[in-house]
Formats: structure tokens, C-alpha cells, sequence
């Protein structure tokens, strides 16, 4: 599945859509319709994968998801991460965060808090202190 650059979502995105919401499948375009999402939503999405590894017998240990993550000041972004970790949780498949703690782009360092114009740890941030309950 493509997936274009963090900085091509944010441009597309513009403020218009937040999470839980409404999102066209094509941002610009009348056609292609709109889609609400939610954890609901997310489940069904990921169900497809969820029956892949169930009609081959892949242990909910085998599956690793690589590359989850939002850009931080995204509204929503903390729920639909969270989201995301309690279906990964739910699953028993095992996740890593994309781009945690990147010297050269920090959107998805989610200890600098949901602020993007922030760049330094902040003492406490309800993002990152939610998030850090996932860690193993």
C-alpha cells in the first residue's frame, strides 16, 4: 500500500480533517466518496490483515507492525494513535513507532508534546505519558 510523505498529508490536509471524523478518500475531489473514522473504523480496516493471519496460522506473535505513527499536532492524533495501540494490543501483535526520536524530523517525536513548533522534551505531556503505558 503507498503511502505519500508525512509533508504531502500535512499539505493535503490543511486543518480540514481531524481524527475521530469524516474524510474524503480523495481530499480534492467531488468523487470517491467520504469515509468516518474511528477505532471502528480502524478495526474493520485492519480486519482484512487480521484474517490473513488467522486462514494461515500465523501466530499474533509473528506479526509485526513496522511503521505506525501521526504527526503529532494533528487534531486527534493522540486518540487515533491510542486507537491504534489498543487494537495492536487487542491483536496481540507486536508494533514499533515511525520515526520516535528522528534527528532530522521530529512530527512523530511525541515527547516534544502536540505542539509542532516545539522542539525540546517537555516535563510532562498527556501524549507522550498515555503513550509511554504501551512501552514493554
Amino acid at each position: 500500500m503507498y503511502a505519500p510523505p508525512a509533508y504531502t498529508i500535512r499539505w493535503l490536509n490543511n486543518a480540514r480533517f481531524a481524527y475521530p471524523g469524516p474524510v474524503r478518500n480523495w481530499p480534492d475531489s467531488p468523487y470517491g466518496g467520504i469515509k468516518y473514522w474511528n477505532k471502528e473504523a480502524l478495526r474493520a480496516f485492519l480486519a482484512e490483515v487480521k484474517r490473513w493471519q488467522d486462514n494461515n496460522n500465523i501466530p499474533n506473535r509473528n506479526l509485526f507492525v513496522g511503521e505506525t505513527g501521526v504527526s503529532r499536532e494533528l487534531q486527534g492524533a493522540q486518540r487515533y494513535l491510542l486507537d491504534l495501540l489498543e487494537l495492536f494490543k487487542e491483536f496481540e501483535w507486536n508494533w514499533a513507532i515511525y520515526a520516535f526520536r528522528d534527528e532530522e524530523w521530529d512530527a512523530m517525536n511525541y515527547e516534544l508534546g502536540t505542539d509542532i513548533k516545539n522542539m525540546f522534551p517537555t516535563e510532562s505531556n498527556e501524549l507522550f505519558a498515555r503513550l509511554k503505558t504501551y512501552f514493554k
